[in-house]
């Protein structure tokens, strides 16, 4: 019995996300779930009682964690003194690994990045990019925070709205990949260019 709910549970989440890609979140109802699944409307609330803004987050939600994730790892401040490190002799090992990181993110991601970025609006997710970008811009002034105690030589003084600009240019770079359907290999050469400008950049600003 519990094979079949998770069977059901699985079939409704597809049927949602294929919904959700095809109309948006706001102009797909719970009635095109359910078409969609073989699941009558009011079984589909027995799974998920808080209806399509539910569905829609448990949809995304492994997007969400790994961008979590990878952004507080790149910016824990216990790796502060590593960062500064590469920053300041060009160790190409911490290059290497966040251009792994997301290249990984897009080729794991990359259909519900277009769920995110673009099918979102009448979600709770709508201001997702937003919300993402302000929590960021806080953890990366706490990491500069501490750079500047291990390493006060080399630390920037950059205005907190330049950690919000970053941010920014990251989701558009995904947005952009995702709206001109780069294909993969394109699309990784753009990401690595992505990481390489960065690193070049910050590079230069702690110099300063």
């Amino acid at each position: 019995m519990q094979i079949q709910k998770e069977h059901t549970r699985e079939q409704i989440l597809q049927a949602a996300e294929q919904a959700f890609h095809q109309q948006g979140f706001a102009k797909t109802s719970m009635r095109d779930i359910a078409r969609l699944s073989g699941v009558g409307v009011g079984n589909l609330y027995n799974y998920f009682p808080k209806g399509k803004d539910e569905i829609f987050r448990l949809i995304v939600s492994p997007l969400i964690q790994d961008m979590e994730r990878m952004v507080y790892e790149h910016h824990d401040e216990r790796h502060a003194e590593r960062y500064l490190d590469y920053l300041s002799n060009g160790n190409p090992e911490l290059l290497e690994y966040q251009m792994r990181e997301y290249l990984s993110l897009m080729r794991r991601h990359r259909r519900l990045m277009e769920l995110l970025f673009f099918r979102a609006q009448g979600s709770s997710l709508e201001n997702f990019m937003d919300e993402f970008t302000d929590r960021c811009t806080e953890q990366v002034v706490r990491f500069m925070k501490r750079a500047a105690e291990l390493r006060p030589d080399i630390t920037p003084t950059c205005s907190p709205f330049t950690y919000h600009l970053h941010t920014v240019w990251m989701f558009t770079m995904f947005c952009e990949i995702i709206k001109h359907r780069l294909p993969p290999r394109e699309a990784e050469r753009v990401v690595q260019d992505y990481i390489t400008f960065e690193y070049s950049g910050w590079r230069e600003l702690i110099r300063r």
